[in-house]
């Protein structure tokens, strides 16, 4: 499991903001779709100001690399990890800026939730699956006044109590990305759950199931959406 995490927290780059081309979202969707999705998400404001950040596509491929879906190598010839990765482009191989780009569109508009409103039971359950099957898991946090999508890697029990668990956290934004100690804490018996880390919106402080809902979505799903579409290059 090490291994796996190790692999995960690898980017040496944190999200980032900024456009995405109407070209990406022609791409995936049909031009006229494409094009209103587009002016949806151009005039989204964010805790990065007036574009979005990256951090649906920064959370499903790390997994996504880990499951062997793509490989370093498909970026930069030379890249044999994924730490060793980054957001030039190289003669030959896919842009994995513009790959950033396609996921982050795709995973905004598609309907890619395994679990809605997840209890903590689930959450826990499913958290549990995907580390016996060495993956993880795709968290999606929203409220009506933003969202958040973060990786869920690891879990244990809280000594004390066998109905609170600390699920490990990758998180893609300046500051936390690369932190071994980000915990979503979830509690079985009261279904409740609360990840320290600012959500970014006034008014709401951190994520937790008094202010947000949690989904769990399938990066693999989104994998096949995207590469369904024509080549991202």
């Amino acid at each position: 499991m090490r291994t796996y995490v190790k692999r995960l927290k690898e980017f040496s780059f944190e999200n980032y903001s900024g456009r995405i081309g109407l070209d990406v979202f022609t791409e995936l969707y049909d031009p006229v779709a494409g094009t209103i999705l587009w002016l949806s998400f151009d005039d989204t404001e964010t805790l990065f100001g007036k574009y979005n950040g990256r951090c649906y596509a920064l959370g499903a491929l790390p997994i996504l690399l880990h499951e062997g879906n793509y490989t370093p190598s498909d970026f930069k010839p030379s890249a044999s990890h994924t730490f060793e990765l980054d957001k030039n482009d190289y003669p030959g191989k896919i842009s994995l800026r513009r790959l950033i780009d396609m996921y982050e569109a795709a995973g905004k508009f598609r309907d890619i939730g395994v679990t809605s409103n997840t209890t903590a039971r689930t959450l826990v359950n499913e958290v549990q699956r995907a580390i016996a099957a060495d993956t993880a898991v795709l968290l999606n946090i929203f409220h009506t006044n933003g969202g958040h999508a973060v990786v869920a890697y690891d879990i244990k029990p809280y000594v004390d109590d066998p109905n609170q668990y600390f699920i490990s956290i990758y998180d893609s934004n300046p500051g936390l990305y690369n932190k071994e100690d980000n915990y979503l804490v979830a509690n079985t018996l009261k279904d409740t759950w609360h990840y320290d880390a600012y959500s970014g919106v006034p008014g709401y402080g951190v994520w937790d199931s008094a202010n947000s809902e949690l989904e769990i979505d399938s990066a693999s799903y989104l994998y096949y959406f995207v590469e369904s579409a024509s080549p991202a290059s």
